[in-house]
C-alpha cells in the first residue's frame, strides 16, 4: 500500500504531461517518451512499466517512460525542470486523499 503522508494531485494532466515531455526532450533529445494510465491487476497494453497489482489501485497513477533511440546511450539520472505547478496542482495530506 502507498505509505506516503501526502500526494501530489495534478488537476491539468495535459499541461503537466506536455511540460514533462518538453523538459525530457531538452535533456534527452535522442530518447522517445510515452505516458499513460497505470493498469492494476492486469498486464497493461503499454507493458510492465505501466502494470501494478490490484492492491495498488487506490494510487490512480499516470506513468511516464522513455527509451533510447540509439544503442549505448547513457543511463545516468537526469534532472528536469517543469516550472511551477501551483496553477494546476496541489499537495494533499494523506487523510484527504484516502477518504
Amino acid at each position: 500500500m502507498f505509505a506516503a503522508d501526502s500526494c501530489l494531485i495534478i488537476h491539468n494532466t495535459e499541461e503537466f504531461g506536455e511540460r514533462v515531455h518538453r523538459a525530457v526532450q531538452r535533456a534527452l533529445p535522442s530518447w522517445a517518451g510515452i505516458d499513460g494510465a497505470v493498469e492494476y491487476g492486469v498486464r497493461a497494453a503499454l507493458g510492465a512499466a505501466f502494470s501494478k497489482t490490484a492492491a495498488e489501485a487506490p494510487e490512480q497513477e499516470w506513468q511516464f517512460a522513455w527509451r533510447a533511440m540509439q544503442a549505448n546511450l547513457s543511463l545516468n539520472p537526469v534532472l528536469i525542470k517543469v516550472g511551477s505547478l501551483e496553477n494546476f496542482a496541489e499537495l494533499r495530506k494523506r487523510d484527504t486523499y484516502l477518504a
